[in-house]
């Protein structure tokens, strides 16, 4: 059985009355006797099962919920607490059943330390709510979801590695080697639906002789024309042999690799 309001004629979880929730005096022992002296009874000593009932605190002076703020992320989470606590500092100041002048206003009533808590915790709740709230926003600036949005991103984001180029509703990123002749070594595709093709050069070492002509006697070094397929040239042994780095043909071929964006 719950216990009963202690204020003159509440009927505070009484059999026939509301049921509320309840708390108990406070254990300092200033804030008590602030308590003993704002509740209209004579000679009044509370015991350790005195209860006073929610009717009797203003709204703010309650609280249902607490909050944790990760440093990290700047999210605040916000947790239903098992029982409603009081603000530190609150006092009973409301008793409708009682004569009107012992309900006192929270201006003529709140202490200064009572009050100073209670805007230092209304002051943290409101900049924890636009942490909470900038976070989001910001999360939601940065996400990419479209091809435009990267394309956006890329611009305002320049890199000495990759060049951007937009085309035909695709994105592509190439990164040159500047050497003796650029090259594109790496590009990657970035479709419409934000899929991507990877592309790699790699270099395929061809070499043939044929028999001395008139000049001087020596062997020529020819390109060889090869087949289209790219899986024919890597078995075709008769096509890549070893070779001095003045009798290679770089042939630019491309692998591809298939990714989704997630």
């Amino acid at each position: 059985m719950p216990n009963k309001c202690c204020v003159p004629r509440c009927r505070g979880n009484y059999k026939n009355g509301s049921k509320v929730r309840i708390f108990r005096f406070p254990k300092d022992e200033e804030l008590r006797q602030k308590w003993i002296r704002a509740i209209p009874r004579e000679n009044f000593l509370p015991t350790e099962n005195t209860r006073v009932c929610e009717l009797h605190f203003h709204p703010e002076d309650i609280t249902t919920e607490t909050s944790y703020t990760d440093d990290s992320t700047g999210r605040t989470v916000t947790a239903p607490l098992p029982h409603a606590r009081l603000l530190p500092g609150a006092i009973p100041s409301i008793f409708p059943d009682c004569p009107k002048y012992l309900t006192s206003q929270r201006s003529a009533r709140e202490a200064p330390e009572a009050k100073r808590l209670r805007l230092e915790s209304s002051a943290l709740q409101k900049a924890l709510q636009h942490s909470a709230e900038t976070f989001q926003h910001e999360v939601e600036e940065d996400r990419i979801q479209s091809l435009k949005d990267l394309a956006d991103y890329v611009r305002c984001n320049s890199s000495a590695f990759w060049h951007a180029i937009e085309a035909n509703e695709r994105l592509i990123l190439l990164h040159i080697v500047d050497e003796d002749a650029p090259s594109i070594k790496y590009s990657f595709t970035i479709k419409q639906d934000l899929s991507i093709v990877k592309w790699r050069q790699i270099s395929l070492w061809i070499y043939s002789s044929v028999p001395a002509g008139s000049r001087g006697g020596s062997p020529e070094s020819t390109r060889r024309d090869l087949p289209a397929d790219v899986d024919t040239i890597a078995t075709n042994r008769t096509f890549i042999v070893a070779a001095s780095t003045d009798e290679v043909t770089t042939v630019p071929c491309w692998s591809t690799l298939s990714l989704h964006a997630t």
